[in-house]
């Protein structure tokens, strides 16, 4: 049986527009992947009103939702995804303690973000059926029974976890939010060891990184280094900074090419089949 992974927003920090915007989309990070009746969603920005109609023309009843972090443009698409409007849909959602704890759990920290002025609804009566998993970084997950989940503290502004899928034989590894330095890159390179497909955050180039060194992103550059030292089968280039436009990233996607030619920038709407 296959995998399918939907890339249904890439950008990073804030939604774009704009007919410069158009290839690559300009939805904030929201990943999926597909496996027979099980669906496992990876971030919640503005991209995940873009997966209902997905989830709603397959009958699906169940997803697990997996955050990195809390940053707006992580959970921003929460109110745009129809089946968290329906009672009859289960959404099992995992979380950091080391992201959430200090705001009192995820779902504290939920319904400090969907709340009045800032929503008019709480996150709390949303109507879907909601079950909360606040694990440690470094647990080993089973949401699934032919599901594992490994994880793993990225260097973010108050922190970040990074997920390895391993389900129906692949490997999917999703390292979006994190620098490399201070130590964690050859970490995030085992971490990434033979995987099928590594989705990275390649917000910067190497210059533009040296200029916000401390922002907690990482660069296409490195990414296709991780790939190459990792060996890995397949590279994302995900978490696209805002104000790139098309030409930009194309330009960006060529050169990674050319370090790791299995490298590709991802774009809004894309899907990869394992």
């Amino acid at each position: 049986m296959s995998v399918e992974i939907t890339f249904w927003g890439t950008r990073g920090s804030y939604p774009q527009c704009g007919e410069d915007y158009q290839e690559f989309g300009g939805h904030t990070s929201c990943v999926s992947l597909h496996a027979g009746n099980n669906l496992f969603i990876v971030d919640g920005g503005s991209g995940l009103g873009k997966l209902s109609s997905f989830v709603e023309g397959n009958n699906i009843k169940k997803a697990h939702v997996f955050l990195s972090h809390l940053h707006m443009d992580h959970i921003s698409g929460f109110p745009s995804f129809r089946p968290f409007w329906q009672k009859d849909f289960e959404a099992h959602i995992y979380c950091a303690k080391e992201v959430s704890t200090e705001f009192g759990g995820a779902e504290a920290a939920l319904n400090s973000y969907f709340t009045p002025p800032y929503f008019p609804i709480f996150w709390q009566d949303f109507p879907s059926q909601k079950q909360y998993y606040d694990f440690s970084v470094g647990d080993i997950l089973s949401p699934e029974v032919d599901c594992e989940v490994r994880t793993m503290l990225m260097n973010h502004p108050g922190g970040a976890s990074g997920y390895r899928f391993t389900l129906q034989g692949k490997s999917v590894v999703y390292l979006s939010d994190t620098n490399h330095t201070d130590g964690i890159f050859d970490r995030l390179i085992e971490f990434s060891r033979g995987a099928d497909l590594v989705i990275y955050d390649a917000t910067y180039n190497e210059a533009e990184h040296q200029k916000f060194p401390h922002y907690g992103h990482s660069t296409w550059e490195k990414a296709c280094e991780l790939a190459i030292r990792s060996g890995c089968k397949n590279l994302a280039l995900h978490h696209h900074d805002y104000a790139k436009t098309d030409g930009e990233l194309r330009e960006i996607e060529r050169q990674a090419k050319v370090l790791f030619p299995r490298a590709f920038a991802a774009r809004c709407g894309q899907k990869i089949v394992l």
